[in-house]
């Protein structure tokens, strides 16, 4: 518009022409000012082909920056930078699973890289599976919205993240998917690995905000962030190996939500539950220190901030309640309520809450003070006999079916 400009200064040279030839060199001129001010349409749609060489996307528009219209294949790094926005059509998403593939969306607080759908409905789109382990795929300060139409691995239900290899994911919201919000996979042969996850917000999810293996509990930073208006408000976590075994050492903090455990969880190495850990059984789950290893439960809660173990259903008999059958020092549980326990019996046809013992009668040992046991559908504590070591200290006992204390 600049030449526009300086025609219509420069009328004292025009009125020198005749009057014809002044006005044909005007509207030439025109048209040749408004050709080099002519905005060229902008490509919005990103193509389909797997993606083999490097990329950046960048902040081009006010609004949409990329269509995605296909399950894009990413196998080379793709980097988006900050204020990038990206539409999702209706079955599309972001695979980043094979050769080199790389996905590093890092924004800022002012600049959210924003991940959407075309329409803003739960389940407009896949969502962004993470495959490969790459200390660079990274998610942060970012949006993800309205994805979870279908899931690559079926126990994720739809989630609109998966994590099959590694990835990093900070300061990020996950709302309005149509099924979980972040699925992690371990089924033994996975190698998927959770590098920083800290200060997300889960809300309005259908599912669960968090549907992971219980190896990568301790490694979310949970206490960090929020969870609000999901479907399932809770952390649903499983053992998806046929010993139901935790890997290593663990400490579990109050996430705010409950915990769900899908599964019995067999605590192999040292499990440490902190104050105001809540965590809900399905139906028949159990938590199991168990014989064949010198692994450990323990409870650390307040008078303020209890631990809370019970079942899912609240009623008696939800659970398996928790099986005690090592001789660890570090068995010791503080400040927990727990009920709902004795669905089955560890030892023998008791069932119970707590059960403490081994079968064939090596030692084992457990200090319970400041608890409350209730509700079983049997015992309160089933105390086995043969080599034990119980310490009790201000229990209370109240609605058990069957004995409060059973030996």
């Amino acid at each position: 518009m600049t030449k526009i400009n300086f025609l219509l200064t420069r009328n004292a040279k025009l009125n020198t022409f005749p009057t014809f030839s002044r006005s044909l060199v005007f509207f030439l001129l025109l048209g040749l000012s408004f050709q080099s001010c002519k905005i060229e349409p902008v490509d919005l749609e990103l193509p389909c082909e797997t993606l083999e060489t490097a990329m950046t996307l960048e902040n081009r528009n006010e609004g949409v920056d990329y269509i995605i219209s296909c399950d894009w294949d990413i196998r080379a790094k793709l980097t988006i930078e900050p204020g990038t926005m990206i539409e999702f059509q209706n079955g599309a998403g972001l695979k980043v699973e094979f050769g080199e593939g790389v996905l590093n969306a890092v924004g800022t607080a002012s600049e959210p890289i924003i991940f959407t759908g075309s329409t803003t409905t739960k389940g407009s789109w896949k969502g962004i599976t993470f495959g490969r382990s790459d200390i660079n795929n990274v998610l942060d300060h970012c949006v993800i919205e309205f994805a979870g139409s279908e899931s690559v691995v079926e126990k994720y239900r739809d989630a609109a993240v998966e994590i099959t290899g590694k990835a990093s994911i900070t300061n990020t919201t996950i709302r309005n998917s149509k099924g979980n919000a972040i699925g992690i996979a371990y089924d033994g042969v996975d190698n998927a690995d959770v590098g920083n996850f800290s200060n997300n917000i889960f809300e309005d999810n259908e599912g669960y905000p968090i549907y992971t293996a219980a190896r990568h509990i301790q490694a979310l930073n949970l206490n960090t962030c929020t969870f609000t208006n999901n479907g399932m408000q809770k952390v649903a976590m499983y053992i998806y190996n046929s010993n139901r075994d935790l890997a290593g050492d663990n400490t579990w903090v109050d996430a705010g939500i409950p915990y769900f455990s899908v599964n019995s969880i067999a605590v192999t190495n040292d499990l440490i539950l902190e104050e105001g850990v809540n965590i809900r059984f399905a139906s028949n789950a159990g938590l199991e220190v168990v014989t064949y290893k010198e692994g450990s439960l323990k409870v650390n809660g307040t008078a303020e901030n209890p631990v809370i173990l019970m079942g899912d259903t609240e009623l008696p008999g939800a659970w398996k309640g928790i099986y005690v059958g090592t001789n660890n020092i570090n068995n010791n549980f503080n400040h927990l309520h727990i009920k709902h326990g004795g669905s089955e019996p560890y030892l023998g046809d008791v069932k119970a809450n707590i059960t403490l013992g081994d079968f064939v009668g090596y030692d084992t040992r457990l200090s319970v003070s400041n608890t409350q046991v209730s509700e079983s559908d049997g015992c309160g504590l089933y105390d086995y006999g043969k080599g034990t070591s119980l310490t009790t200290d201000n229990i209370t006992f109240s609605s058990n079916r069957g004995s409060d204390l059973c030996d």
